[in-house]
């Protein structure tokens, strides 16, 4: 996909963690879950300036915070409720960083539109005709964890392409 030259600098992010525990499911609100925020294992970026991908793993954390920091806009799925929180909880990041005006969680976005949440596998499925990539999926590696990478990679990739859609007023939502 082409970058229009009306798209500002913006870094689209997927963070992977290691599971979530029931107390993090059980909360209802970003406050209540924070304390359950799981461990991070590693995160991809894709940056619209330079249109190249970025891994990261824990001992890169200075350089993804400050890639999210120089961003004008970062571009998400669930990111307010679940990679801010993890960056937030685990590693430092100002709270205020990931509900800048200016950033996008597609999540949301679909959300307010048709009144429900949504999964990133659901609306890759109605607008890719292709499924979300779970880290499972993969060949484990308990070092590198390449298997997150990878999925997480994999993520940003249709996250990015999900935003297109969305700029383009072409994004597909789903029933109610």
């Amino acid at each position: 996909m082409q970058i229009s030259p009306r798209i500002p600098h913006a870094v689209v992010l997927d963070v992977s963690t290691f599971p979530l525990s029931q107390d993090f499911w059980s909360r209802s609100d970003r406050e209540s879950r924070r304390p359950f925020a799981p461990r991070f294992i590693a995160a991809c970026t894709y940056n619209t300036r330079s249109r190249r991908y970025s891994e990261f793993r824990g001992d890169d954390m200075n350089d993804l915070l400050e890639t999210i920091k120089a961003a004008d806009k970062i571009v998400t799925f669930n990111g307010l409720n679940f990679d801010f929180l993890v960056l937030e909880q685990h590693h430092g990041l100002d709270r205020g960083v990931g509900s800048r005006p200016s950033n996008v969680d597609l999540s949301r976005v679909v959300e307010e539109r048709i009144g429900r949440v949504t999964t990133l596998d659901e609306l890759v499925q109605l607008n890719l005709n292709e499924r979300k990539v779970h880290a499972g999926e993969f060949e484990h590696d308990p070092v590198d964890r390449t298997d997150a990478i990878a999925a997480c990679r994999s993520d940003v990739r249709q996250i990015y392409r999900l935003w297109m859609l969305f700029l383009a007023d072409r994004l597909k939502f789903p029933s109610n």
